[in-house]
């Protein structure tokens, strides 16, 4: 280090001393340093590959798309076969919405290294969002192609989203369910996963068991508490509807514990709601699920302090609702 200092003193124009320097700042992990000689080298080797290669990775760790997107596109120049550039390029139009340059990139980088599972991971990533069916190939096979355990994790993740968007539940339950297998403390694909089966499936019991070990992983997460509370206002609505069967049929039935229950399914409801409103006081929409619960338990006057704290905080959903 210290000899190629002292070249750089002797020999300020020396762009191999500034490269040399800044390899070693680089094992060093000196990377404030490295970065700044590998500038130095560029302004005095305006070509150097290696040079250009470590400013287009800097830019793009830092989210300088446009930056990134240029030295890319200079090392794409002097080497067209050079699959991780384009993947790096597609990328940086992905973070500024360029699908189609995105796609064109991502998909050259894959022709070039049809054998890289990173590759159809960050293409799958892009298709998501409107191609479902292309995404959950591209997971697939990035799933079979990569060694990284976190982009394997990942990989299932987005395609259980994937199956339960296309309502292909089954599937989705068994992504999830790799997912916190390899990561039990994955408080997300409990969640996805209670809210299968509390929407979709029916299965509340099982929905509650998901929820309640996501919110205990993350006690924090507003979602779990709004999830739960959504649960057991569905669980208090059906215990009504079985009350009022009853009631209506006027068979002399002893009330079972869902029936009595009741009351105690909308009490749990509102203390996940005042939960999340506790932990999120601006959040007006956490004050609407609760006036909305506590307007179906016939509180109206704790329901309507509600609503109005909900339009004092946006005037505009009075107008809608």
């Amino acid at each position: 280090m210290n000899h190629y200092s002292a070249v750089i003193r002797l020999k300020p124009e020396s762009a191999d001393a500034f490269l040399m320097r800044a390899r070693l700042y680089d094992i060093d992990e000196d990377y404030v340093r490295a970065n700044e000689d590998y500038r130095m080298v560029r302004i005095l080797d305006p070509s150097n590959e290696e040079a250009i290669h470590n400013q287009a990775l800097h830019s793009f760790q830092k989210q300088l798309w446009s930056d990134s997107i240029s030295e890319f596109s200079k090392l794409i120049e002097i080497d067209p076969e050079r699959a991780s550039c384009y993947m790096f390029r597609g990328r940086s139009y992905a973070a500024l919405s360029f699908f189609s340059e995105a796609m064109k990139d991502l998909t050259r980088a894959i022709k070039l290294e049809p054998d890289n599972g990173p590759y159809f991971f960050h293409r799958g990533c892009l298709l998501r969002e409107q191609h479902s069916m292309r995404a959950i190939q591209d997971f697939s096979l990035s799933i079979i192609l990569t060694d990284d355990l976190k982009m394997i994790i990942d990989a299932y993740f987005y395609r259980a989203r994937l199956y339960q968007k296309i309502k292909q539940y089954d599937l989705a339950i068994s992504d999830y369910q790799i997912v916190i297998e390899r990561n039990p403390t994955n408080s997300r694909a409990m969640l996805n996963l209670g809210s299968i089966y509390m929407n979709h499936l029916k299965d509340y019991p099982e929905a509650l068991e998901h929820i309640n070990r996501a919110i205990s992983i993350d006690p924090r997460d507003l979602r779990g508490y709004i999830c739960r509370g959504e649960l057991n206002e569905h669980r208090y609505i059906k215990a009504l509807l079985l009350q009022n069967t009853a009631a209506a049929t006027k068979r002399k039935i002893r009330m079972n514990s869902k029936i009595d229950n009741s009351a105690q399914f909308a009490s749990a409801a509102v203390r996940d709601y005042s939960r999340a409103i506790h932990i999120r006081p601006s959040n007006y929409v956490f004050l609407l699920y609760r006036g909305r619960l506590l307007l179906k338990q016939g509180k109206i006057e704790e329901a309507t302090k509600d609503f109005n704290a909900a339009f004092d905080m946006n005037s505009h959903i009075a107008q809608r609702l």
